[in-house]
């Protein structure tokens, strides 16, 4: 995919036009988690409130585009509620998280409204489906209400734990709030002379809030890419003159096992690195200053939390291993932690929903899912299979099958074919007993996108 990159103008600040990609001002930036009135340049929140009725859901099914950033703050703008959406969701997963938050309306890609078309008989809510915003008639603003700190704002689906991806409901007051606590951090991780890498998907709590919500919160600029292989970022990063990255440890990684010179040059303005959302190994982040000369600084969060938690950043100097602390404001306890739970790059994958699918296939009679230590990604999914009786299926069809039925970063990266699974004396499969032993190795095909999430 070519790299595309999307200057997003803080008021009052030139930018550099992208070929083929204009940039987006605004003459007031809107604040996430107060009532965001909408820009003379935007004629969408009327033409979204037009055709969405109240208290609708928008979905928001794109990548990371200027339609995105101008359809989320039209529906904020408009007083409805934003869902963003993965749009590289199959069928059922599109169908469940449209029909679970009963979207009247939803911008997406040619390729979604496609899926999406043959749908519309089991999404009686969903109203219209658009490719781009809408743009409606009448003065900017007029007619819209003004929501309150505790209205929705923003339902963003996380895996439950049961593994069914459940709506996470965000108000106004905790998108506002997360920017608050963040910006008693000294000094400030994000001013209105900078300009923010914007990466991370924002159909993600991270990339939305700490990313767009972070720019848009401080009147800052943020350039929109959507194309993370190192080189592409790097010149992003150069051309726009970064001056903040937020990222993830694979992103981290291929920056700094990319071309010296190109790193070096890339990372000439930049003065906070913060990295999240999944692990990140000490060796890395070493990698990274030894190359580059920066810091690397980690925090952590959650989507229910709009999310960020803690950071080294509020210490100052960042430890290795070390998510930091809480930020300012937060009070922080350690209770318990899913055991189960696999983190992809950040992204959570509940082994339950990964079997469910795998259990559809006539060729398995039962399976195990767990997570195996991976290089680059944290971990990655590893299923084991019972081949049904008479009807074996191959590794490389199960895998297709859970590509047609999951998200790719759910999908198993290797399925091994056992007799039977390990269990306990209570019925329970002992899937320790199935984790292969650690290996040192670095896997040959190496991805460093952020991958698919919902």
């Amino acid at each position: 995919m070519t790299a595309v990159a999307h200057a997003l103008a803080a008021p009052g600040r030139p930018t550099e036009p992208v070929p083929r990609s204009p940039s987006v001002s605004a003459d007031r930036p809107p604040s996430p988690g107060g009532s965001p009135g909408p820009t003379q340049a935007n004629p969408a929140p009327r033409g979204l409130a037009a055709g969405a009725g109240r208290p609708a859901r928008v979905a928001l099914a794109l990548p990371n585009t200027p339609d995105f950033v101008v359809g989320y703050l039209a529906a904020l703008s408009a007083g409805l509620v934003a869902v963003p959406l993965n749009p590289g969701l199959t069928g059922p997963e599109l169908r469940h998280a449209l029909a679970d938050s009963g979207a009247a309306v939803l911008i997406c890609t040619e390729w979604v409204a496609d899926l999406v078309a043959g749908l519309t008989a089991e999404l009686p809510a969903l109203a219209a489906v658009h490719t781009s915003p809408p743009a409606g008639a009448g003065q900017p603003g007029a007619g819209f209400p003004r929501r309150g700190g505790d209205d929705l704002a923003v339902l963003l689906y996380t895996s439950g734990t049961e593994g069914r991806p459940k709506g996470a409901m965000l108000p106004h007051r905790a998108l506002a709030a997360n920017q608050a606590q963040v910006a008693r951090i000294d000094p400030p991780v994000v001013g209105p002379d900078d300009t923010v890498l914007l990466a991370l998907p924002l159909f993600h709590a991270y990339g939305l809030n700490a990313g767009l919500g972070a720019v848009v919160h401080h009147g800052a600029t943020g350039v929109l890419v959507d194309d993370l292989a190192p080189a592409a970022a790097l010149a992003e990063i150069a051309r726009h003159r970064v001056s903040v990255l937020v990222g993830v440890p694979s992103m981290f990684l291929g920056w700094s096992t990319a071309d010296r010179d190109a790193a070096t040059a890339a990372m000439a303005a930049v003065r906070v690195a913060v990295c999240g959302a999944a692990p990140l190994e000490p060796a890395v982040a070493a990698r990274f200053t030894e190359v580059t000369g920066r810091a690397l600084h980690v925090g952590y969060g959650l989507t229910e939390t709009a999310p960020v938690l803690t950071s080294t950043l509020v210490g100052g100097v960042p430890k290795a291993g070390s998510i930091g602390r809480p930020l300012p404001g937060v009070e922080l306890r350690l209770v318990d932690r899913l055991g189960e739970l696999i983190i992809v790059n950040g992204f959570n994958v509940y082994p339950h929903e990964v079997e469910a699918v795998l259990a559809e296939h006539p060729g398995v009679a039962e399976s195990a899912v767990l997570g195996v230590p991976h290089p680059w990604t944290g971990e990655t999914v590893r299923a084991y299979v019972v081949p049904a009786p008479g009807r074996p299926a191959t590794g490389e069809e199960l895998l297709a099958h859970c590509a047609r039925n999951l998200a790719r970063f759910k999908c198993p990266t290797a399925v091994e074919s056992v007799d039977a699974l390990p269990y306990s004396a209570i019925g329970k499969v002992r899937k320790t007993q199935l984790r292969p032993a650690p290996s040192p190795v670095v896997p040959a095909d190496i991805r460093t996108e952020v991958p698919d999430v919902q």
